[in-house]
């Protein structure tokens, strides 16, 4: 199965994150649309309450660089960055025994564009990742359901 996939992507053991995932999305979704949650995703994590609500109507103002090169949306600014590519072979596998899901997934080939021959060479084949997790755990970490479930 394809699938838009958005991660966090850190650079050194000081921007590590707990949970790479983002979100899942559809792969039929339209770029746009996916340039737009991205951007959510980092408004909501890097800005306070007044900023987003300065930037949601001065989207120009934001102070953050959108790279759409290579078919892959990043977000450059802080460390960590955000990154959304559509991957091939996404599959979530659930193991009830070790009460754990395992996400896997083949990143996009990388292509280089030959323009004298009118053609493309695969200068790089895509790698297959995957990420244990507990099973149950939320991509969002907005509501803490255990404290929701106590009141």
């Amino acid at each position: 199965m394809n699938a838009w996939l958005i991660t966090w992507e850190y650079f050194g053991e000081h921007a590590k994150v707990s949970d790479k995932i983002v979100a899942i999305l559809d792969p039929r979704k339209s770029r746009e649309s996916v340039i737009e949650i991205v951007k959510l995703h980092w408004l909501r994590n890097y800005y306070n309450a007044n900023e987003n609500s300065y930037y949601s109507t001065r989207p120009r103002k934001i102070l953050f660089e959108i790279d759409t090169s290579e078919g892959e949306i990043w977000i450059h600014a802080n460390n960590p960055s955000l990154r959304a590519r559509i991957v091939s072979e996404f599959k979530v596998t659930v193991n009830n025994e070790t009460n754990t899901e395992t996400i896997s997934w083949r990143e996009p080939d990388k292509w280089k564009w030959i323009d004298e021959k009118q053609s493309s060479d695969l200068i790089h084949k895509g790698i297959h990742q995957s990420i244990n997790r507990p099973l149950g755990l939320t991509l969002g970490k907005d509501l803490e359901w255990n404290d929701y479930q106590k009141k």
